[in-house]
């Protein structure tokens, strides 16, 4: 009688661990950078990248006029409110300079044609400068709205005529805690 050809299992996704009947505990990072691990279930919400990237490259802008420097439509809803005890949490993050004056950044709504609140961030600094702050998911003015097109604009105040300033990194951060 002819062996059974062994096959390897396929591979399983770091951080998740099989249990009977297909559901599975998996490994949740929080806000804090530390985990737990959670019960699966077939309720699972449909993780994508935890970071989405607006800005990725560094972006300069010598004037007072507020200036593109990455957009994205965002899919909240891909990313259940809740995932048994951990609630989802959204952060917007913004890297910026100056070479003198003042450098602005805020993170726009375009479809609505508003400023997601408390996204205005500004600084002096000559050197990187990371800001971030805690966004609100919903449809009021200011809330972050799902399936709505979102830009990171830059600009400056100040300075000479060659001064610049300039948005290292501009990016959404979707975690749970």
């Amino acid at each position: 009688m002819p062996r059974p050809e062994r096959r390897p299992a396929p591979p399983v996704p770091m951080g998740f661990f099989p249990t009977p009947g297909g559901a599975g505990f998996v490994f949740i990072t929080t806000g804090s950078n530390v985990g737990q691990w959670v019960l699966a279930t077939s309720l699972i919400p449909p993780f994508g990248t935890p970071e989405k990237a607006i800005c990725a490259a560094p972006v300069p802008n010598g004037t007072a006029v507020p200036l593109r420097a990455g957009g994205r439509m965002l899919t909240v809803a891909a990313y259940a409110a809740t995932f048994g005890a951990l609630t989802r949490q959204v952060r917007f993050f913004a890297t910026i300079e100056t070479t003198a004056g003042t450098a602005h950044v805020r993170l726009r709504n375009m479809t609505r044609n508003e400023t997601v609140t408390g996204t205005d961030f500004t600084t002096m600094n000559l050197a990187p400068t990371e800001f971030n702050v805690l966004l609100t998911v919903g449809v009021a003015v200011g809330d972050l709205v799902n399936g709505d097109t979102y830009e990171v604009q830059v600009w400056i105040t100040g300075g000479g005529a060659t001064d610049v300033a300039i948005c290292e990194n501009g990016r959404l951060e979707i975690v749970y805690a």
